[in-house]
């Protein structure tokens, strides 16, 4: 089986969770056999050609994915959720100011997007492919045209709504390309029973579309050394400073 995955980063380029969850997944659709086309933006820096990256615990090897092919799409639209402070030194399309109808994006975020979704479409066009998987609403347009050249099922990840990210005061360009999306999909896989219950309620996303896959670990204990010859108890919050991670009910 051929799946083509869009998401907006991947080892050795990642920022987040998305990137470590894709990973992970195409790992476990290796040993199913699968054969994987990854598309991301090219502002993800040499993407293509990268084959590592270094970290105190080792190496994260794509040339190890040997049914993984990774193409890079022109794109002004990479990861979406770097703070405009981070942007200051980095090469970016999107820009977020702060979260929701206030805040949100600059730029013309829609034409951003779909634009994207036409190069997705261009660049495989002469491919084929049983199973379209997106991951975010970014490349839920880029999924759902493709799709719909190819003829085939469309899976869409949720890893958050716009509801987690910008609570009431959501963007309405941002939850209506994840409605449609959704609309679109074949099936919707939520990370949480709670996420799954927004997709119900505030998107109205049938039951019968749903399945609920949580994020997976890859436990490498490491246990703590006691500095000075004293145990100190240690704590981690482990997260973007953001609302949509609760930091202040962590310090709470």
């Amino acid at each position: 089986m051929r799946a083509v995955m869009l998401g907006w980063e991947f080892p050795p380029f990642i920022s987040g969770g998305l990137g470590t969850a894709c990973y992970g997944l195409t790992c476990a659709m290796e040993h199913l056999d699968m054969d994987i086309t990854m598309l991301l933006p090219t502002t993800i820096q040499n993407l293509e050609g990268a084959t590592a990256v270094s970290s105190e615990k080792g190496y994260c090897r794509l040339d190890k994915l040997k049914h993984v092919v990774v193409k890079s799409v022109p794109s002004e639209v990479p990861n979406p959720y770097y703070s405009s402070q981070k942007l200051k030194s980095r090469t970016s399309g999107i820009r977020v100011f702060g979260t929701g109808q206030a805040g949100g994006y600059d730029g013309n975020l829609t034409d951003r997007v779909y634009e994207y979704a036409k190069r997705c479409t261009d660049l495989v066009k002469d491919e084929t492919f049983d199973v379209v998987h997106a991951h975010d609403w970014v490349t839920f347009p880029a999924a759902v045209a493709l799709a719909g050249k190819l003829h085939k099922p469309l899976v869409v990840h949720v890893h958050a709504t716009e509801f987690d990210r910008s609570g009431e005061q959501i963007n309405p360009l941002v939850a209506r390309i994840e409605q449609e999306g959704m609309e679109a999909a074949t099936a919707v896989i939520a990370v949480s029973h709670y996420t799954a219950d927004i997709l119900r309620r505030r998107y109205g996303v049938p039951e019968s579309k749903i399945y609920v896959v949580h994020n997976g670990i890859d436990p490498k204990p490491d246990p703590v050394k006691p500095q000075n010859g004293k145990k100190h108890a240690i704590v981690l919050f482990l997260g973007r400073i953001t609302s949509q991670k609760g930091p202040e009910f962590f310090v709470q």
